[in-house]
């Protein structure tokens, strides 16, 4: 995907930098909050049970579960 944005970056791979983004570890899709309830932008796992909003989502605003 090409950017948009002028101007563009000197070193913007062809295609852009990610072509697909892969499953959290769990086999889940990453959600994506925008904006976000916590930051600007929320990017999370939902953890190992799978669930949005319980104790084992780790995402960009716990640093700690990383």
């Amino acid at each position: 995907t090409q950017t948009s944005i002028e101007p563009v970056p000197k070193r913007f791979p062809d295609g852009g930098f990610i072509n697909e983004l892969p499953e959290d570890p769990w086999g889940n899709l990453y959600q994506l909050i925008s904006p976000g309830e916590i930051g600007k932008f929320d990017i999370f796992s939902m953890g190992p049970d799978g669930e949005v909003g319980t104790d084992d989502d780790i995402g960009n605003w716990d640093e700690e579960k990383q």
